[in-house]
């Protein structure tokens, strides 16, 4: 017999033969802390730390869930597979745990057997973590992950620019309007003078006794030398004394005082 495996023997019946102290000092031993942890976190269900983040797995259970590492996917596998039913635990023996080392158990940290009805789950516990390392499924319904539904990731949000709007179109400038020249009146041909008559003062003037008595130096005044008519300067001659002269004015209608302010003197 090869002489490490009669030295493990060894140690597994004296191991057998002198029961584990429950406390050490006062304080509970490692095996019942370990205990005490795993029985807690898999009966309040609550507790996903009490396995490692990347817990290692047995040849069964790693047969059922794949490759699955992630401790808290591995819990809720666990808590699926033991629900409604009673759980009870226990500490192995170093003896009984160095019956699964081939599985990847060691000797050092406590091994915990949990079991569920026909389900048997062995737990390495690390005492300075504080988490269970390792796990095994040795008998029972296989353990299988739960289903996850794939959750519709939102499309991501794709910032589009804004449109831009065109620049308003310049307003046509205005066609220049043309100024319309002014128009020029035709010269108009001076109309020929009448030619006028002989001035003859009357009562009564017409347009023709008027016009002969209008024109420059005639008529106009005493001064000028307008002749007094024939007619008239017999009637109307002035009075031996000298009277203050008077203007004369053409009228159409002619009184005593403007026919003799317009009768020839002399």
């Amino acid at each position: 017999m090869p002489r490490a495996l009669a030295h493990a023997l060894l140690l597994a019946g004296l191991a057998l033969a002198a029961p584990a102290p429950a406390q050490i000092g006062g304080m509970p031993t490692p095996a019942v802390q370990a205990e005490s942890h795993i029985l807690s976190a898999f009966t309040t269900r609550t507790d996903p730390r009490v396995l490692s983040d990347s817990v290692a797995l047995g040849p069964a259970l790693r047969g059922h869930v794949g490759d699955e590492k992630d401790g808290r996917r591995i819990y809720d596998a666990l808590i699926a597979g033991l629900a409604g039913r009673s759980l009870s635990s226990r500490s192995l023996s170093i003896a009984e745990a160095v019956q699964h080392t081939s599985l990847g158990v060691n000797s050092a940290d406590p091994v915990v057997l949990l079991e569920a009805g026909d389900v048997r789950l062995l737990m390495q516990y690390s005492v300075a973590e504080k988490h269970v390392a390792f796990v095994e499924q040795l008998a029972g319904t296989p353990i299988a992950l739960p289903m996850i539904q794939d959750v519709a990731k939102p499309e991501p949000i794709v910032e589009r620019p804004l449109p831009i709007e065109p620049a308003p179109a310049p307003a046509p400038k205005p066609a220049p309007v043309a100024t319309p020249k002014p128009r020029v009146a035709a010269p108009v041909a001076a109309e020929k003078p009448r030619p006028r008559g002989e001035c003859v003062v009357k009562p009564v003037m017409s347009e023709d006794d008027l016009w002969n008595c209008s024109a420059p130096g005639l008529a106009s005044s005493p001064q000028m030398g307008t002749p007094a008519p024939a007619a008239t300067s017999a009637s109307f001659a002035p009075p031996a004394a000298e009277q203050p002269r008077v203007e004369c004015v053409i009228k159409p209608v002619m009184t005593e005082d403007d026919l003799r302010a317009c009768g020839a003197r002399r």
